[in-house]
């Protein structure tokens, strides 16, 4: 399959202050809109086919994958776009920084569906750590997650952790406008080292992302030659 990697960045111009309010406007919801409007043609896309990872350093940049060029013609933002299909051999180390929501299923609603409810892992260490700081929760239940039982979710996503940092711990509050309540979400940035132990599932999770709110700025997982 084809896919693209791109940089996008907001550069305003003058007098785009109304635009920028746009953008920040219910809690960060803005900058969700703003990503979808981005691989809008004459409609919105049936299904979203694109991750984004907005970087950590106060700008309103974004490092994306997807499978169609975004956009270049929407005012405000500079898109750099270029072919991207990873080439990784077995046994290969990269070095790797991620964003996910990491959630761990506990018990069933109660609304007879019988379906698991997702909880945050660090939420959930609060109950089960509860002697460990927040820091100590927070590395540990993030890297358990990523890790998986027995490094069984590395494993599905054709990777072994060699090394792994989780932190900056951060819960979310989107508001759409219109609806009745917040959208809800927590994150963690995720950095380390790992070794690749299937390139084709390796591949498929560089290309279609990592965990649950991959539509949020979750999920895209970005590797480095070391």
């Amino acid at each position: 399959m084809s896919a693209y990697f791109s940089q996008v960045e907001w550069q305003p111009q003058q007098g785009d202050a109304p635009a920028l309010r746009r953008l920040l406007a219910g809690g960060g919801y803005g900058l969700h809109q703003a990503m979808w409007q981005l691989f809008e043609r004459t409609e919105p896309p049936a299904h979203r086919d694109f991750l984004y990872h907005r970087l950590a350093d106060g700008r309103l940049a974004f490092y994306v994958v997807s499978a169609r060029a975004p956009r270049s013609d929407v005012a405000g933002w500079r898109v750099r776009s270029k072919p991207y299909l990873p080439q990784l051999r077995v046994g290969e180390r990269l070095g790797f920084t991620l964003r996910a929501n990491p959630t761990v299923a506990r018990g069933r609603e109660a609304d007879g569906k019988g379906r698991a409810v997702r909880h945050d892992v660090v939420m959930d260490a609060r109950r089960s750590l509860p002697e460990a700081g927040e820091a100590e929760r927070v590395a540990r239940a993030g890297s358990q997650w990523l890790n998986g039982r027995d490094g069984q979710r590395a494993a599905e996503h054709g990777f072994a952790l060699d090394s792994v940092i989780a932190d900056a711990y951060t819960q979310h509050r989107l508001h759409k406008p219109g609806a009745p309540r917040a959208i809800t979400f927590s994150t963690l940035d995720y950095r380390g080292v790992l070794r690749v132990t299937d390139a084709e599932r390796l591949q498929h999770a560089l290309l279609h992302g990592i965990g649950p709110a991959k539509g949020f700025g979750c999920g895209l997982l970005l590797v480095r030659r070391l």
